[in-house]
């Protein structure tokens, strides 16, 4: 029987295979799903971790911004200790730049602290509340969808603070050179629960100006040492002039009291220098002088100077020489009125800032150290009344010798203080030692021989008795005056007890005569205003009639301008002064409280002034040794030739005239017609044309001899220096720090608080 054989069938296997096969590419396809998916997932949660990243930078960039602001007030805090506590030049700059240093890490170890008003020693901990403080953009509340979180890293429990290291020395001793907060940590939470941490160290160094102070761009003329003014000129602009210049050129109008020290000065006939300020300074670390027939105007500025005067004989005619300043004025030292007939008319604001009282300079007063109005010539007017606010933190003085004819040193130490703020020059009569029943020496003033022959006579048998100068012996308490009888009885309580008399020794007429007069020395500010009322009170028919031998008839009053009512009066010492309406004098009495603090930020922004040509840079630097043009343009590349930068395709702005900029190293430099733009001499420069638009800078003088018209321009300087930065350079040898870092623009030399910010062992999700 044949054999059957079964044959399968294949379909079914074929299923089977189909089957796996779909099974596999569904796993596969699942895989590949799940690894995109997580890829997706993976990418999403690192841009998501990338947008929180950025965005804790931004929270790190406003703790950094509230750090730059804790820096700024730093700084201020350590120039105003600095000016407060070195109140006269200090011969080691470096020691006292030290301290600054010292002082601004001081305050700002303290504010990071959270004890700003602490200020003996640097704080060693930070505290976090005052670095949250910074944080403005974000929510700091952890229970908010989103929030930053600012605080100390550490691996333990939390923590309110943190550690400051600061630098040291070789020797292992704080340098204050800078500080390091440690490990603050910054975390980052978004809403969708996203979060992101950075924890760094951030040092903070001792902050440096930046690069060239362009300051000067505002400025017509810049001269370090004289301005001298002959001719009809008409400034635009800032004006500024040194003190460089030697006292043989400035026409021999110094003495000893006011000595030729540069400035500005007009005089001759035809003298007559209006300034407008455009809102800028004028400003010099001399005088500002009309002499004879000159004539100053001042207006929409800001006046800073060493003295203001009048000078010469005057004319009686033109009632010259005449000073118009309607501008805030600040003066460190006085306003003087040496010339006959002149006139002087104050507007807006006027401050007489230096003040100093004895016991601030071990019992000496000097009138450099004070400020205040003298008038030293007749018929002048004086016209005051057009001010809002009149400040003089100073009183007159009649000035001192510190020796005499023999060339020894006199019992005359100081200068003698008096009650007056503003006063005339025989107003100083009140305070001699009049020759009344209590002088015990035979007259006041007397003749040096006959001082020392009554001094032997008198001291010959004392102890330490000198023949040689005899009169050195003399008692000031004893031997002057017999305090026991009339009015210097009363007059005694307002004096020093320890030296209640000073003697000024003196050379008068054409110098055979050497006299010594003696004055009435006083306890202290109050005490000296006291003695003035008192004086005045019994002397009233007198000191009015010096009055009137001083200041011209005008009308019915005389010629000098003080009003009752004031924005702000303040003085040190009192005012004698004539009523308009009524006729009648009055006296306006002085306030001699503390004037220090105010007249010490004063001084400093003079000073600024002086160093910068701004009131806000800085001032601790030495004015000796720092002329302003020597120290921002390199004088010793101008000296090597003269050039010519010309085809800027800069114009003027007002004119449209082409700029060019000139060095010149000539002895004198002249300014023709068809010049604008830049002018840098190391020389003199003479302004000949009828009109200049741009800067002179020069580190002699500028004579003003032509009638002219002369404008600053700051757009057309800032455009030309961003013409040479962008032209190779063209003035990096002649201006300091003019590099292609710096940035053209007015004040650049301001301090970058966030160059002196750095970051060190940044580290992400820590």
């Amino acid at each position: 029987m044949p054999k059957r054989y079964k044959h399968l069938n294949s379909r079914g296997s074929s299923l089977i295979m189909v089957v796996i096969g779909a099974a596999f590419l569904g796993i596969l396809g699942a895989l590949i799903l799940s690894i995109t998916y997580t890829n997706i997932e993976l990418k999403t949660a690192n841009n998501k971790s990338k947008k929180n990243f950025y965005t804790e930078e931004v929270a790190v960039n406003e703790v950094t911004a509230k750090l730059e602001e804790y820096s700024a007030q730093s700084m201020s805090a350590a120039h105003s200790w600095l000016v407060k506590n070195y109140q006269k030049e200090s011969k080691d700059v470096s020691k006292r730049f030290d301290e600054y240093r010292k002082r601004y890490m001081i305050t700002l170890s303290q504010i990071l602290h959270g004890t700003p008003d602490e200020n003996t020693e640097v704080a060693d901990e930070y505290s976090i509340t005052v670095l949250q403080n910074g944080i403005r953009s974000f929510s700091m509340d952890p229970t908010d969808d989103s929030y930053v979180n600012v605080s100390v890293y550490s691996k333990g429990a939390p923590v309110t603070s943190g550690v400051i290291v600061h630098s040291v020395d070789k020797d292992g001793n704080k340098n204050y050179e800078s500080l390091t907060i440690k490990d603050l940590s910054i975390t980052y939470k978004d809403k969708e629960g996203y979060e992101t941490n950075i924890v760094t160290d951030i040092t903070m160094d001792f902050p440096t100006p930046g690069g060239v102070d362009t300051s000067f761009a505002k400025f017509a003329l810049i001269s370090d040492t004289f301005i001298d003014c002959t001719s009809a000129v008409q400034v635009t602009g800032g004006v500024y002039a040194g003190n460089k210049l030697k006292d043989s050129e400035d026409g021999g109008v110094g003495d000893a009291v006011n000595p030729a020290i540069g400035g500005v000065q007009v005089s001759s006939l035809t003298g007559n220098l209006t300034i407008d300020g455009g809102g800028n300074l004028v400003a010099t670390r001399g005088n500002i002088s009309a002499v004879e027939y000159g004539r100053i105007s001042i207006s929409n500025a800001k006046v800073w100077a060493k003295n203001i005067r009048t000078l010469g004989m005057g004319d009686p005619v033109k009632l010259t020489p005449s000073i118009n300043i309607d501008a805030i004025t600040k003066v460190q030292d006085d306003l003087v009125m040496k010339a006959p007939n002149s006139t002087i008319n104050l507007s807006k604001s006027y401050y007489g800032f230096s003040y100093k009282n004895k016991s601030l300079i071990s019992g000496k007063t000097t009138s450099d150290t004070s400020s205040a109005i003298t008038v030293n010539a007749k018929n002048a007017n004086l016209n005051l009344a057009g001010l809002d606010r009149l400040v003089l933190f100073g009183r007159a003085f009649v000035s001192s010798s510190d020796t005499d004819e023999t060339g020894k040193e006199a019992n005359s130490m100081m200068d003698i203080m008096t009650g007056q703020s503003i006063a005339v020059k025989s107003d100083q009569g009140a305070y001699l030692v009049p020759k009344e029943s209590y002088l015990k020496i035979p007259c006041n003033p007397i003749d040096q021989d006959s001082i020392q022959a009554y001094a032997v006579k008198k001291c010959s048998h004392r102890p330490g008795y000198d023949p040689v100068a005899p009169h050195l012996s003399l008692s000031m308490k004893d031997d002057i005056v017999d305090f026991t009888k009339g009015k210097a009885a009363v007059i005694h309580k307002y004096l020093d007890p320890d030296m209640p008399i000073r003697a000024i020794y003196y050379v008068q007429g054409a110098g055979d005569a050497h006299m010594v007069n003696y004055y009435w020395n006083f306890k202290n500010e109050e005490k000296a205003n006291e003695y003035f009322e008192w004086y005045y009170n019994i002397n009233k028919g007198e000191m009015q009639d010096k009055y009137k031998e001083y200041y011209r008839k005008d009308g019915s009053r005389y010629s000098f301008g003080f009003k009752k009512n004031w924005t702000r009066l303040t003085l040190a010492g009192d005012v004698l002064y004539q009523d308009d309406s009524t006729g009648n004098f009055y006296l306006e009495k002085g306030n001699a409280g503390d004037m220090a603090s105010e007249s010490a930020q004063l001084t400093a922004a003079y000073k600024s002034v002086a160093l910068n040509l701004r009131e806000d840079g800085d001032s601790t630097r030495s004015l000796d040794a720092n002329p302003y043009v020597d120290k921002h343009f390199n004088l010793g590349e101008v000296k090597k030739g003269e050039q010519s930068i010309t085809g800027t395709g800069i114009k003027s702005t007002r004119n449209h005239k082409d700029a060019s900029i000139y060095i010149s190293n000539q002895p004198e430099f002249h300014v023709t017609n068809n010049m604008t733009g830049l002018i840098i001499a190391s020389g003199n420069v003479v302004v000949n044309t009828t009109e200049f638009e741009g800067l002179i800078v020069a580190d002699g003088k500028i004579e003003l001899s032509t009638n002219t018209a002369l404008y600053a321009d700051e757009k057309m300087i800032l455009d030309l220096l961003k013409y040479c930065q962008e032209n190779g350079n063209l003035l990096k040898d002649y201006i300091y720090g003019y590099n292609n870092s710096s940035n053209g623009s007015a004040g650049d030399d301001s301090v970058d608080y966030a160059k002196a910010i750095s970051f060190e062992n940044w580290r992400k999700n820590a």
